[in-house]
């Protein structure tokens, strides 16, 4: 515009100041005004071109509410600032504030949070969100729905919004009922919000022959972990899918202390397709036969890593026994029977008789009354060995004359 002034100026300086006639002038001044005139037009014309380009038209739903504006911003979020639309932190707006504005016309979706109280049954829980749907209204409440159940938003009268910690909405959930279905041997859990029996069989699309028997009345209300069973008099053939039990391998580890037992590797049950001929009689079965065993999941075997390290207590026998309580005077009782009896072995068994440990209790599990090491420390094996002398033998020194005489004690 500056430009196109000075152009003026010029023009009327130049011939304002030549002895040009008055006329002439005028007419040449005439011309130059509309030739600025056009050029000025042409700018602007030019600017608003320009202005076009850079702007992007932006149509914004929120609820019921609808706002349509031409926006010069880079993105979404630039959008709503220009519109006047704040948005608070739990609010939900479809495209992101964050994405850029690259059409030339872009609906932006705005779904506000509110406060929900989401009932199922006794349970209750409060949630602030802006989802829209039943599914992720409960989602976000932690009180998931299943797909057969059902929801209803209503609003929550003004007498109870304060009961509601000002919660204004109620999502209130009605959950499908469970039914354990047995149809003609094949079993199956099924979900259903229909109240009888004959509802829920129009509902799975059976129909029962004349010689069909069916466990309750048709007229039955279902009740949730209802069992529902309906079989074919006669001879017929059923499928049933069992587990395969896994088994156990034990592997002896010696560089791990006795008393190790660690699962390496968890073992699973397997699965397998057994086929059956059974007879029916009025809704009862009256015989089994298996037909045919096929194993779909081999089980997977449970390992699980035994030690067998044994740690001996430091010292001498002699050690042993005055760790043991053993009075010195009965060392030699206790070495001639110990030696006879195991050799000083503390794991010393006898295949026949189950005889185990220093001085060969039957069965070695006695010891169990010393301490739960029993099978390991030798000096908890002495300490009843201690107890068995005196009790059976009134000590050390008459057990000693007994295996002398029986060559046994």
């Amino acid at each position: 515009m500056r430009k196109f002034a000075n152009k003026i100026r010029i023009y009327q300086k130049t011939f304002f100041s030549s002895e040009t006639p008055r006329k002439t002038m005028a007419s040449l001044f005439g011309i130059a005004i509309i030739v600025a005139v056009g050029m000025l037009a042409l700018g602007q014309f030019s600017m608003q071109t320009v202005y076009a380009k850079n702007s992007k038209v932006v149509t914004i739903y929120e609820g019921n509410m609808e706002k349509v504006i031409v926006t010069r911003g880079q993105t979404v979020g630039d959008a709503l600032e220009d519109a006047g639309v704040k948005i608070a932190k739990n609010d939900q707006v479809e495209p992101k504030p964050s994405e850029k504005l690259v059409d030339s016309y872009t609906v932006v979706n705005v779904d506000r949070a509110r406060i929900i109280t989401v009932t199922d049954g006794k349970k209750t829980a409060r949630v602030l969100t802006s989802a829209q749907s039943d599914q992720e209204i409960a989602k976000d409440s932690d009180i998931p729905m299943l797909s057969e159940d059902i929801a209803k938003l209503s609003q929550v009268s003004p007498s109870n919004v304060v009961e509601n910690d000002g919660a204004g909405l109620e999502l209130k959930i009605t959950r499908a009922k469970s039914v354990n279905l047995t149809l003609y041997g094949q079993k199956a859990t099924v979900r259903t919000q229909k109240n009888t029996v004959a509802d829920l069989l129009d509902q799975l699309g059976v129909k029962m022959s004349a010689s069909d028997t069916i466990n309750v009345q048709k007229n039955s209300q279902i009740y949730d972990g209802m069992n529902l069973q309906i079989w074919r008099n006669g001879i017929q053939t059923i499928q049933s899918e069992e587990d395969v039990a896994f088994d156990t391998q034990k592997v002896s580890d010696n560089t791990k202390s006795v008393g190790y037992d660690q699962i390496q590797t968890p073992g699973q049950n397997g699965k397998k397709t057994v086929i059956y001929q059974i007879d029916m009689q009025g809704g009862q079965e009256v015989s089994r036969t298996k037909i045919s065993e096929i194993v779909t999941v081999q089980p997977v075997s449970q390992v699980e890593i035994i030690g067998t390290k044994v740690v001996l207590p430091p010292g001498s026998h002699t050690d042993w026994m005055a760790m043991a309580g053993i009075s010195p005077g009965d060392y030699g009782y206790v070495e001639y029977i110990i030696s006879h009896e195991s050799g000083w072995r503390h794991n010393a068994q006898n295949p026949r008789s189950g005889a185990y440990g220093l001085c060969q209790a039957s069965p070695g599990s006695k010891m169990v009354s010393a301490g739960s090491d029993w099978q390991t420390n030798p000096i908890t094996q002495l300490k009843w060995c201690s107890v068995y002398a005196s009790g059976r033998y009134g000590g050390w020194g008459g057990a000693h004359s007994a295996w002398q005489a029986k060559g046994w004690w």
